[in-house]
This record gives structure tokens, sequence and C-alpha cells, in this order.
């Protein structure tokens, strides 16, 4: 990272901030085509490795890249306002941002399913406990990303 000042090096303050994020975007590799996609999601941490997952429809596109192309990116980011100076080179943005590189595997056991949607559901939403048909769980796909190199980098200038 260029900017040292503005890298989120403590592990917790990286897991809050992704706490406080409901989108993250995975870019992917279509053959030789660049291709990202946002997505809601949840995710779990143990023993220092987080794992985030996701819910799709079971066809698409982006089914057919991970299903060819597992390893992707990501980067999500929150924290969003101008900071305006007296003349516009003296402007500047803060953010925050989280970004890294990790594995995608689809989850097909049912328990696991369950467990993958509670994660989601329960970063997404403000209840604690869910229930699933088995049609719902006969309908989506789950998979989840275990992160393989996690990066932050924040710049606030406005409190």
């Amino acid at each position: 990272m260029r900017r040292k000042d503005r890298e989120i090096t403590d592990f917790k303050d990286i897991i809050q901030l992704i706490s406080s994020i409901k989108v993250i975007r995975l870019g992917l590799i279509d053959d030789d085509v660049p291709y990202i996609v946002p997505l809601n999601f949840g995710f779990h941490v143990k023993n220092d490795k987080i794992t985030f997952y996701f819910h799709s429809a079971l066809k698409g596109r982006k089914i057919d890249i991970l299903t060819k192309h597992p390893k992707v990116c990501f980067e999500m980011d929150t924290d969003h306002q101008l900071v305006e100076g007296d003349i516009a080179c003296d402007s500047t943005f803060d953010f925050a941002s989280v970004m890294g590189l990790g594995d995608i595997s689809f989850i097909e056991d049912p328990l696991l399913k369950i467990e993958a949607l509670d994660f989601l559901m329960g970063h997404q939403s403000k209840h604690t406990t869910f229930k699933y048909s088995p049609t719902d769980l006969k309908q989506v796909l789950l998979y989840k990303l275990e992160v393989t190199e996690i990066s932050g980098k924040r710049h606030l200038i406005k409190n």
C-alpha cells in the first residue's frame, strides 16, 4: 500500500469496518474479460480467518464464471464524503475500504446452507433467528468466499 498512513493494520478494526457495510463487490474473470458484481453478504470470523457468504439464483453468468474460475478479488467501502477545499485541487474525499482475494466454493449440504443463510441474514437484518422452508433451500444457491488476503484503508478528515 502506497499510503501507509491510511492503512488499517488492526484486524479488529477491519472486522468492525466489514460489520458496518452491507454490500461487497466481487471481481471475476470471464475468460479474459473482467466482470464485477455487487452482492449482499454475511460473514464469519474464526481463528482470524474471514469467510463471506452469498446467495443467488441457481443459474446465471456469475455462477458460470465462478464454476470455471473460483479465485476472486473483492472490495467494499463506506464513509464517503467530499471534503471541499477553496480550490478544486485542495478537495479530498473521506472513505474507508476493505479489499482482498479469496477462493469461492459452493455449499451443498442442507445444514451448512442454513448456517450460511443465518450468517447472511444476521448481517443484513435486525433479527436474530430465521426459518427456511425446504423449498427455499432447494431454490437458492449458497456459496462462500474464504479470504486469503485482506487489507483496509481509511481516509477521514471530517468527523
